[in-house]
């Protein structure tokens, strides 16, 4: 039987103390933390499920155990924390300090538990459509060892979050989303599946290239009708210019013929 699975057994059979829970991975270090005040710390003793671990006296360390267990094991005599590295299995358990030989009020409880990997997104069923009436979208993602687990799906871009299982249901009513991400969450922390594709997405508003390509183009239309009336002004003004330019000659011509003094016979 594994450690972990004894320890537990145990733990169901004998009542312990409520502690603070410290969830540690495997192969990390497990770190007990207490908090303490400063103060005169003369002496420092930490038990592993009631046996001896390790101790801090008259300025002197001892641990308490395999070699292993002693090689991987650090004591800080100021603050009173025990840090455990390459921590596995056999490193549960319940843990208490006594400072100046005065046991602490609340000890830590060690579990142990596993990262999560990513998790992936698949669609339920696989021709759901925008022509649909609802679908499903299913979060997958191996929770051995890694419990409690907690799903979250987040909407994008709104980044909105629904808290709920391993399962969504959609419809036509989620036609704003453009995508859902799968957010798992453990004691160690959480992890994010790729955005997947929201199939009742419908995209009522204009793109920055929409918006971009129609200014340009209401821009090129001004200039081109600035072009155009500057063009029809001066032809204006030219035809304007040429039929002056005509009546004024011809009423020149008219005024030096009936002009006496021209030398030229009126006209009757």
């Amino acid at each position: 039987m594994k450690p972990g699975v004894f320890f537990t057994l145990i733990l169901l059979l004998v009542p312990v103390a409520v502690g603070k829970d410290v969830h540690f991975a495997p192969g990390e270090a497990l770190k007990l933390q207490p908090n303490i005040s400063a103060g005169d710390i003369k002496s420092l003793e930490w038990s592993h499920n009631n046996n001896l671990f390790a101790d801090w006296q008259g300025g002197r360390f001892h641990y308490y155990g395999t070699e292993s267990v002693k090689a991987r094991s650090s004591l800080d005599e100021n603050a009173g924390v025990l840090r455990i590295a390459d921590a596995g299995a056999t490193d549960t358990g319940i843990y208490k300090l006594s400072i100046n030989n005065v046991e602490q009020s609340e000890p830590f409880v060690a579990i142990l538990v596993r990262r999560l990997k990513t998790p992936k997104v698949h669609l339920s069923p696989t021709k759901c459509s925008s022509l649909s009436k609802t679908c499903m979208l299913h979060c997958s993602v191996d929770q051995t060892g890694a419990e409690p687990v907690q799903y979250l799906w987040r909407d994008e871009p709104v980044k909105e979050t629904r808290a709920g299982t391993n399962v969504l249901n959609i419809s036509r009513a989620d036609n704003r989303v453009v995508s859902f991400v799968c957010v798992v969450k453990n004691p160690l922390g959480s992890v994010e599946s790729e955005p997947h594709v929201n199939p009742f997405y419908e995209d009522n508003s204009w793109s920055a290239g929409a918006v971009a390509g129609l200014v340009i183009g209401l821009l090129v239309l001004g200039v081109f009708l600035l072009m155009l009336c500057h063009y029809f002004k001066t032809v204006r003004q030219f035809f304007q210019r040429f039929c002056c330019s005509s009546v004024d000659k011809s009423e020149g011509e008219s005024e030096m013929m009936n002009d006496p003094r021209s030398g030229n016979p009126a006209v009757t």
